[in-house]
This record gives structure tokens, C-alpha cells and sequence, in this order.
């Protein structure tokens, strides 16, 4: 599971709009798109500089796979990065595609 923590304070708008988020991902439900799982409010100190406050935690899938920069090897210097085949590549991009047509329709 991934856990996405928005701090919340005292701010009802924000708080509001983080909970828009969570309805919206309920309804979502394709193989494109990391699915949300469950959230909560609790209060939560980010650093032990920082003072206890309430934030919103968003239980999500866990996407194994890592983040498309890693995928692409953007987060390595050129000289060390494989290129994708031709295959992988229209792999990606029709995967991404399907997730994207599926979160505009």
C-alpha cells in the first residue's frame, strides 16, 4: 500500500477539496489507475520540529512498477541509460493512454 499524507490544520476549504479528491477517486476503478483503498483523519507530526497537526491519510494500491522517470531511466546520467525497445515503449504509452481516456470520459 502507499499512504499519501495531506496536512489539513484548521483549513475546512482545503480540507474539503482533499475530500473531493478521495470521493472522486472512490468511483475509480480501471487497471490504468492506482486504486484509492480507504483514508482517514488523524493528527500527524511531519518532523519532530513541527507541531501535531490533523491530516488526511490516503490509502492507495501500491504501484510495485516505480514512477514512469525511473521506467525511463531519466533518473540516471545518460551514459547509463538503457534505451527502451520499441516494444516497450508503445507498451507504456498505450497503457498511459488507456488510464488517461479512461480518467477524461
Amino acid at each position: 500500500y502507499a499512504v499519501k499524507i495531506a496536512p489539513v490544520g484548521d483549513n475546512r476549504a482545503w480540507l474539503r477539496k482533499n475530500l473531493r479528491e478521495v470521493f472522486n477517486l472512490q468511483a475509480l476503478k480501471h487497471s490504468n489507475v492506482v486504486q484509492y483503498l480507504h483514508c482517514w483523519l488523524e493528527p500527524h507530526q511531519n518532523s519532530p520540529f513541527a507541531p501535531r497537526v490533523p491530516c488526511l491519510f490516503i490509502l492507495m494500491e501500491y504501484a510495485n512498477g516505480g514512477n514512469l522517470e525511473t521506467y525511463l531511466g531519466l533518473d540516471e546520467p545518460k551514459k547509463k541509460r538503457a534505451l527502451l525497445s520499441d516494444e516497450e515503449v508503445v507498451s507504456a504509452a498505450t497503457d498511459m493512454a488507456k488510464g488517461l481516456q479512461y480518467l477524461h470520459s
